[in-house]
């Protein structure tokens, strides 16, 4: 099982913009929940919460995020925002997208993205990605954006209710990655984008999403609490709203829930 190098990491980590505390653990219960608790401590915006494992992990909607002890990627980064009317909703978009760009890179494969924060791999789960945020009055005080990625799990891994969905970098590849230079790889990626956002210098939006989104023209129906919607995906809004046509040709806008496509 590969383990992360520790002092070759904080060493490369300092040369990232983005960064500016790295606190790495063998085993967590979530990289959020402990990226939360140091924010309550007065950890600066660029803390690093990095997990060889977590023991409760989670996804969107209450669900558990399966993350084996050195097996995948699991980590959490905290933003303190300064200009709060930027459209932070997208940052689980722009992350997908920025994850997507960075591993057709450097693995070559047609690795997608799934509205709303989810990186597929021929419809299978390879990442997922759990932004939550804090306010103090009218403002936003900071975002947590966890990031999952199912690393070197062989197939029989999984378990076996996830077998069918999930998929790992080893399946794709045929053969284990260097979990270690996958994260500054991806976290440089991740730097390159939203230093210039938390500068003030850009604003938030996606770039790419839609030429990596297969999903575009296809049968779909949201669940978001107890509405169902369900029509044609058209397109999504500039601040990532998924825009439904419906069965009388209205348009729908939803801007959460959990989206089921009609595979052809």
């Amino acid at each position: 099982m590969q383990q992360f190098d520790v002092d070759f990491l904080h060493e490369n980590l300092k040369r990232i913009p983005l960064i500016s505390a790295t606190h790495i653990y063998q085993s967590v219960a979530s990289t959020n929940e402990t990226a939360r608790r140091l924010a309550k401590h007065g950890a600066p915006g660029g803390t690093l919460v990095l997990a060889d494992q977590q023991t409760g992990g989670r996804g969107r909607l209450g669900r558990t995020w399966h993350s084996p002890a050195g097996k995948g990627l699991w980590f959490s980064l905290l933003l303190r925002p300064q200009r709060h009317e930027n459209a932070w909703g997208l940052l689980p978009m722009v992350l997908s997208e920025v994850l997507v760009v960075t591993l057709r890179e450097l693995y070559g494969h047609a690795f997608a993205v799934k509205w709303p924060n989810d990186v597929l791999f021929q419809n299978r789960k390879l990442s997922g990605i759990l932004c939550e945020s804090a306010t103090a009055g009218d403002a936003l005080e900071m975002i947590v954006a966890g990031i999952g990625i199912n690393v070197n799990q062989s197939a029989d891994e999984f378990p076996e209710e996830l077998r069918a969905s999930a998929v790992s970098l080893r399946e794709v590849l045929g053969g284990e990655t260097d979990r270690t230079a996958l994260l500054l790889a991806l976290l440089r990626a991740i730097s390159d984008r939203l230093e210039p956002v938390l500068a003030g210098e850009q604003e938030l939006h996606l770039q790419r999403w839609r030429e990596f989104c297969p999903d575009f023209g296809k049968r779909v129906e949201i669940s978001a609490g107890n509405r169902r919607i369900s029509g044609i995906f058209r397109q999504v809004s500039v601040l990532g709203e998924i825009i439904i046509e419906q069965e009388h040709g209205e348009p729908a806008v939803v801007s959460c829930g959990e989206a089921t496509f009609q595979q052809r």
